[in-house]
């Protein structure tokens, strides 16, 4: 490790939503309707922090970044449509 490298920073996400039951009920929408996900996120660094989430149709490798949008009191906000029908796992 280098000694004049600074330290890692730690981040704290919390308050995701949506969620059902601690993420083990599927949150549904229809097919072009976008789902919303808000997260409150932390970090210990100052200055320039940026987040995404990710998404991606179950049974495929590759996720895509969704940007997500700093708003009040370290809330952020994404938001994703989905242009198929079938079952969609989102990371934040």
């Amino acid at each position: 490790m280098n000694a004049d490298a600074p330290p890692p920073s730690r981040i704290v996400i919390e308050r995701i939503a949506p969620e059902i039951d601690g993420g083990r009920v599927t949150v549904k929408r229809i097919v072009g309707e976008p789902l919303i996900v808000e997260a409150d996120i932390f970090s210990d660094r100052s200055g320039g922090a940026g987040c995404c989430g990710q998404v991606r149709r179950k049974g495929v490798r590759a996720w895509s970044e969704v940007p997500m949008i700093a708003g009040d009191n370290d809330r952020w906000r994404g938001e994703v449509r989905f242009a198929k029908p079938g079952i969609w796992q989102y990371d934040y």
